[in-house]
């Protein structure tokens, strides 16, 4: 999922946010086929509501992706 992330690291968009945070962190989880593992990571790393709606957005995406 970072490697897909990795094409919305200049949008002003929550995604963006979310990509910067995962390209930047060299602790992200790599290659998980679960939500949970990025919800996971996430809720130990403190981050509130509107990130894990975020990562949730972008989890759709990146599932739903062609």
């Amino acid at each position: 999922m970072a490697g897909w992330l990795a094409q919305f690291v200049d949008s002003s968009t929550s995604l963006g946010d979310l990509a910067r945070l995962a390209v930047d962190d060299p602790a992200w989880p790599a290659g998980p086929d679960r939500l949970q593992t990025y919800v996971d990571y996430m809720e130990q790393a403190g981050a509130g509501p509107a990130a894990l709606q975020a990562l949730t957005d972008a989890w759709i995406g990146y599932a739903t992706r062609p």
